[in-house]
């Protein structure tokens, strides 16, 4: 498969992958990744298409950080299409066999609907009732349990730095949106949000390892966090794939990302040293100090786009 082959089925998998997202901005996306993609071939001769690619992610991943930006929930394939659909065959060939009989033509029917959009499959009238959306299967009034759970659950909780010498906070994420912003108490604190997909609820953990506090969360994917963080206290992220935003800080912060968007907007009244780097992407204009009390601003994307 030809270069341009390869990068075309690449962006319409994007697409599709981009689900309920506008279609006008579904076009500006697959542009600037295109760009993106475009750019990196032509200024690094040595790498191939595929390597490209590669580093970028597959398209659903990438697709999943624009999802996550706008609050919206990823695309993701169905968890369990092979019990789905075993069940719907072989209800699917006793509806059939029933079928030949007239009472139970007329009794049952329709014998099998399909609601694609609600995620239902109803057999003989309902007797029978796949629903995926809850991940239940139940026949006659009995049902055979849950396949599947995805729900959206909160928590939040601080940590009083009162009488403790910590210097630097350090986040490690995955898929997400974090919000930072200062908070005037003496505290850490933060509110999160995420898709749980079993029994356990997701937590985050504040915990201290000499001079340094690390913000854990027990499963990160798919999470939406606001941090409050005092002022001067470093701030170290290290995250995958999301969008990372931080409120006119009074903090040295630096930030390593796979893809996704940096948002830093500085506050007007305070200086700042930028250090910023996209492998793929692009980084607006940023007004910069040399100065030694400004605060150190040191942001590294590898796809993905730094703006203020």
């Amino acid at each position: 498969m030809s270069k341009h082959n390869k990068l075309e089925m690449y962006l319409i998998k994007l697409e599709k992958s981009l689900g309920s997202i506008p279609i006008s901005e579904k076009a500006e996306i697959i542009t600037e990744i295109k760009s993106h993609i475009l750019d990196a071939t032509e200024n690094n001769s040595g790498a191939s298409i595929d390597d490209i690619l590669k580093s970028l992610g597959e398209p659903e991943q990438v697709a999943n950080k624009y999802l996550l930006e706008r609050g919206l929930s990823p695309q993701k394939p169905p968890k369990h299409p092979i019990v789905k659909w075993l069940v719907i065959g072989f209800l699917g060939t006793f509806a059939i066999s029933a079928a030949m009989t007239l009472v139970l033509l007329f009794k049952f029917s329709p014998l099998i609907e399909v609601d694609e959009k609600a995620g239902t499959v109803k057999i003989l009238g309902g007797m029978i009732d796949v629903q995926e959306s809850k991940g239940n299967i139940s026949m006659s009034g009995l049902s055979f349990g849950s396949m599947n759970m995805n729900l959206n659950k909160s928590f939040s909780g601080n940590f009083d730095l009162s009488g403790k010498i910590i210097e630097e906070l350090m986040v490690d994420l995955d898929n997400t949106k974090l919000i930072v912003e200062n908070t005037d108490a003496n505290s850490v604190e933060y509110d999160c949000s995420a898709s749980s997909h079993s029994d356990e609820s997701p937590s985050a953990v504040l915990k201290v390892d000499g001079k340094v506090l690390k913000f854990m969360v027990s499963q990160s994917k798919n999470t939406k966090c606001e941090l409050g963080v005092p002022k001067k206290m470093s701030l170290n992220v290290n995250a995958k794939n999301g969008k990372f935003i931080f409120e006119e800080l009074a903090n040295n912060v630096n930030v390593n990302a796979l893809n996704g968007k940096i948002v830093f907007s500085p506050d007007e009244k305070l200086k700042y040293n930028y250090k910023l780097n996209v492998t793929n992407g692009k980084i607006s204009d940023f007004t910069g100090s040399e100065d030694n009390d400004a605060f150190k601003v040191e942001l590294k994307l590898i796809n993905g786009k730094i703006t203020n």
